[in-house]
């Protein structure tokens, strides 16, 4: 695995150089990240003995984490312990006004590992997948205007209540986070919107003095009977012509105790309001004779992460 890893590195690096400029110094703001991991949960909440796989980075335009732990030892070389399997996607789409969608997903299977903590076996175990996509875009009309960016998150939750005894329910759930920021020295790739925004002092567009980001509107959190729970909302936001942004999202399914799921892989998609008006300019795709080049090399990415 640590040379299918070291080949998909190289594959990836020579991808984004193919398809858009390397960098010198700094590493861009653009980028795709994923992130699965599945642990022991106890009947107090603690969580310990973990397994986990993460992708992706800045200037990485696509990443897919993949952890099946019927497979997989914990980090400590144990097990197997077949108790979940999570897993999460993300990639920056080839059209330059589309914004990328994710999918993440975590389902329990009901075993635990046998490791104890503090003299205390597992009450079960937890799961979760994550997405993050930070994408540079730029208004490209001629007069100042306000755009929208309308989200859809679509999910299965799992979760039955009055199971597992008193065992809280509320771990199970999945949730998707998203805003629009300015594109200035202090914005970074970064999946933390608190510390964007209290430490390193990112700035979110807004409209009407309302900030553009809602981190809490696309949220599944009850049992949804085995249909699709649908949440939407929509983000405002003021631009002038030549104007460049990010936007940022991030999606997360989490499971916890017993057989529950958390099924967000129907995806967590986006659309502009005005998409003519508005292009990609982090990640760019070459003419079609450079993208017959590489092709093979995108592909080859997602394989490998499937076997890994």
């Amino acid at each position: 695995m640590a040379g299918m890893r070291l080949n998909l590195f190289l594959c990836v690096m020579v991808s984004c150089c193919a398809l858009s400029p390397c960098w010198a110094q700094a590493p861009p703001k653009w980028g795709t990240q994923t992130f699965s991991s599945v642990g022991d949960i106890f009947a107090g909440g603690g969580q310990t003995n973990f397994t986990f796989d993460t992708a992706g980075g800045a200037g990485i335009p696509i990443a897919e984490s993949l952890l099946d732990d019927s497979v997989t030892t914990d980090f400590a070389g144990r097990g197997p312990w077949d108790r979940a399997y999570a897993r999460s996607f993300t990639g920056l789409p080839f059209t330059r006004n589309v914004i990328a969608p994710m999918r993440a997903e975590a389902r329990l299977t009901g075993n635990r590992s046998n490791v104890a903590f503090a003299g205390e076996l597992p009450a079960g175990a937890v799961a979760w997948s994550s997405a993050f996509v930070s994408d540079q875009f730029q208004y490209t009309g001629s007069q100042a205007t306000t755009l929208s960016l309308t989200f859809e998150l679509e999910g299965i939750v799992d979760d039955p209540v009055g199971t597992n005894g008193s065992i809280a329910n509320a771990l199970t759930n999945i949730h998707a986070s998203a805003a629009v920021f300015e594109d200035t020295p202090n914005y970074e790739f970064f999946d933390g919107i608190g510390t964007l925004l209290s430490e390193l002092g990112a700035t979110v567009l807004s409209h009407n003095n309302a900030p553009a980001y809602d981190l809490d509107t696309l949220l599944i959190e009850n049992d949804t009977a085995g249909a699709k729970a649908m949440r939407t909302t929509t983000i405002d936001f003021d631009v002038v012509p030549g104007q460049t942004f990010y936007v940022w999202q991030t999606l997360r399914a989490e499971a916890a105790y017993g057989t529950r799921v958390a099924d967000a892989f129907s995806t967590l998609t986006a659309e502009f309001s005005q998409p003519d008006l508005v292009e990609r300019v982090g990640f760019v795709v070459p003419e079609p004779s450079g993208l017959l080049l590489v092709m093979p090399l995108l592909v080859a990415m997602v394989l490998a992460y499937r076997r890994c």
